[in-house]
């Protein structure tokens, strides 16, 4: 609990931090109205509280152990979520109005969702998951 209550101090403080420095150079509308938006509303405090924890993974020694191979078990089945969150993704995805967003918008889209991603996977399945096999706990 510790963990996550850190975290999302961190995210909060860089969200902060972020529209403090960056804010004037957003431009008006929502998040998602300009590449300049995308970056300095959702992303970068993001990227900043990812690479925080990956910072942070060495000093409890975890590195290796959270990027290495991991002990879980399970059926084919499970990839069956895989496919139908890829699929409502694509669906998503090709329905979206290129030619009104623009490019920027979407590929900083696209970046954001990458960093998402890898600092969730990062925080939940790293952290969280290491901290729960350290307890003698599972999945």
């Amino acid at each position: 609990m510790l963990l996550a209550v850190a975290y999302w101090l961190a995210y909060q403080g860089f969200a902060f931090l972020v529209s403090a420095v960056f804010g004037g150079l957003k431009t008006d509308g929502g998040n998602f109205d300009s590449w300049q938006n995308v970056l300095f509303g959702p992303t970068l405090p993001i990227v900043l509280a990812g690479a925080l924890m990956f910072a942070v993974a060495p000093w409890f020694g975890w590195r290796s152990e959270i990027f290495g191979q991991q002990p879980i078990r399970g059926g084919a089945w499970m990839w069956i979520v895989f496919v139908v969150v890829l699929g409502f993704n694509a669906i998503r995805f090709a329905a979206v109005d290129y030619s009104s967003v623009g490019l920027a918008v979407t590929l900083m889209t696209l970046f954001l969702g990458l960093c998402i991603g890898f600092t969730e996977e990062l925080v939940c399945r790293g952290f969280s998951v290491q901290l729960l096999r350290r307890r003698g706990y599972g999945e």
